[in-house]
């Protein structure tokens, strides 16, 4: 039952000849090994900045698609950007599911944190559409600095049925984890969005634990929100980032401060040796 509902919700696209190497002015793909032993792709575009992106995107889409389009965010925002794909999507090995959606997530996450030591604070998950999925996943699991959530889904099978409970067999029930996402949240979607209607965005919204304003694009459906925003968009996530700086500054500084109090209290602690004299006197 399980794998009939993933053929039916899963429309990746494939490369039968194998891996294209990347759109013109791609840096080269990256390879990922999932811990179930399948290779992702991921394409790493830098512009220098503190903070990283990284992107879980849509159905019916992948990494090669959307490289154009987020290397001009890379540049607008000032911000580097990790791409990565799904279990069976694009070049990526295997067949598509939710659990390798998950495990693709997180080796995207091992290799910025593990291979690039990147702070995971340093770290803003964003997910568009069925990539709201493993980004919730993501950050109801680690400590990221932030969460952007674009088109979001409460989970699969309400996108079809306006539930008040989880039917057997749904999957990425955002619904239920997003209560365990303890970073700041940016809610995005548009109002006459025909794919994911809106009230998953304002439920997400409500239900998510440190929330900051969310941005309802009026007219916008699930495909077009970035050109019925405009420049608003790139403003909304610029500000979204700036806050998420001031917060990644202020653990950093209260760090530094915890370290100072322990070098002090450490300072002021007799030798052992003195310790020792001073109880056989």
């Amino acid at each position: 039952m399980g794998g009939a509902i993933s053929k039916i919700v899963f429309q990746p696209p494939r490369y039968p000849g194998g891996p294209p190497g990347g759109p013109p002015g791609a840096p080269d793909l990256i390879a990922l090994k999932t811990k179930s032993g399948e290779t992702i792709h991921a394409i790493h575009i830098k512009s220098g900045g503190s903070l990283t992106l990284l992107y879980s995107h849509g159905n019916a889409e992948d990494i090669l698609m959307a490289f154009s389009f987020f290397k001009s965010v890379s540049a607008a925002l000032k911000v580097d950007l990790l791409l990565y794909e799904y279990v069976g999507y694009g070049c990526s090995s295997g067949s598509p599911s939710e659990a390798g959606v998950y495990e693709s997530v997180e080796a995207a996450f091992h290799y910025l944190t593990k291979e690039l030591q990147i702070p995971p604070s340093s770290i803003v998950a964003y997910g568009r559409s069925l990539g709201s999925g493993p980004s919730v996943h993501l950050c109801a699991r680690e400590r990221v600095g932030g969460l952007i959530l674009q088109s979001a889904l409460l989970s699969v099978h309400r996108v079809a049925l306006r539930l008040r409970f989880s039917l057997p067999f749904d999957l990425f029930k955002n619904i239920n984890k997003i209560k365990k996402v303890f970073c700041p949240v940016f809610c995005i979607h548009g109002t006459n969005d025909e794919v994911v209607p809106i009230y998953h965005g304002i439920e997400l919204y409500k239900r998510a634990p440190l929330t900051v304003s969310p941005m309802w694009v009026e007219g916008a459906g699930h495909n077009n929100l970035e050109i019925v925003a405009g420049d608003l968009f790139f403003l909304a996530l610029s500000r979204f980032l700036r806050l998420v700086q001031q917060q990644q500054q202020q653990l950093l500084l209260q760090q530094q401060l915890q370290q100072q109090q322990q070098q002090q209290e450490e300072q002021q602690q007799p030798p052992a040796a003195v310790v020792a004299a001073a109880e056989g006197a």
